[in-house]
């Protein structure tokens, strides 16, 4: 009994006339668990990517014949190493050492680009119709670049239109930032506009805004008047002529707007079995 810790007595049910009786018992052991995982080899970086062109070769001559390396070199020949494994090796790390110290005294190391997030400036209250058109003509330029890409003229002239489209984004974007500023300082005295313009201080735009759509009287009155300067000749004044005999005719036209009767259906279907 030592060993048990709790001890429950249930009543009995309807299915015995026994006590059922749970308990919980200490065992006091502790399982060690053997990891028979093979050990995993010790991660080391990758060794640096070097740009080979057409100038590399020469570079890397002269770099070998510099006296710094020259004399390096003539330490490593003089070393005697063992023909074990801890001589070999160290042979290898010596020379591996100076063909690194070759390569980036007079080569160029390869850098791993990371794509930068793309932001959508588009979608920015300061993006106006001005950025709209340098960006169109920006990607007219990479268009064409990407069909010519040996073109420098084309090349040239994309590189101008980018500096420039990015010179007037950053420009509108601080124009706007100030323009709030300049808002909220003269917006101080009145707690209401205060708020209101911090509230809109934020440059995206708001999709989600439900905005007061236009009353039928003003579509009206815009469709009235879009045209109101043009005058009609004589063929369209004969087509609204027409039109407006038609929308009399129809005032005559009744016969569908009463209910059909049940002698005019069975007169139907009479008419339709003869038929078939």
């Amino acid at each position: 009994m030592p060993k048990v810790k709790h001890l429950v007595v249930k009543s009995p049910n309807y299915l015995s006339d026994h006590s059922q009786v749970i308990t919980w018992i200490n065992l006091h052991q502790t399982t060690n668990t053997i990891n028979n995982t093979p050990l995993q080899p010790p991660i080391s970086k990758l060794p640096l990517q070097y740009i080979w062109n057409n100038e590399s070769n020469e570079n890397f001559k002269k770099a070998l014949k510099s006296d710094e390396l020259q004399e390096k070199l003539s330490t490593f020949l003089e070393n005697d190493f063992s023909s074990d494994r801890e001589g070999i090796n160290k042979c290898v790390n010596e020379f591996e050492n100076i063909i690194n110290l070759a390569s980036k005294k007079s080569l160029k190391i390869k850098k791993k680009k990371y794509r930068r997030k793309i932001n959508n400036v588009a979608n920015k209250k300061w993006f106006d119709k001005d950025c709209r058109f340098k960006r169109h003509q920006l990607r007219k330029l990479a268009n064409q670049k990407h069909r010519d890409p040996n073109n420098t003229e084309i090349r040239s002239a994309y590189h101008t239109a980018l500096k420039d489209y990015k010179s007037t984004l950053e420009i509108k974007k601080k124009n706007f930032h100030f323009d709030k500023i300049q808002e909220i300082e003269n917006a101080s005295n009145d707690p209401l506009l205060f708020w209101k313009t911090l509230k809109n201080i934020s440059d995206d735009l708001d999709f989600n805004e439900t905005k007061k759509s236009p009353q039928p009287s003003e579509w009206l009155n815009h469709f009235e008047t879009l045209h109101s300067e043009h005058q009609l000749n004589k063929e369209q004044n004969e087509i609204v002529e027409c039109l407006k005999n038609y929308e009399k005719i129809k005032d005559n036209l009744t016969e569908l707007d009463y209910i059909i009767t049940e002698d005019e259906l069975n007169l139907a279907l009479e008419f339709s079995l003869k038929l078939f």
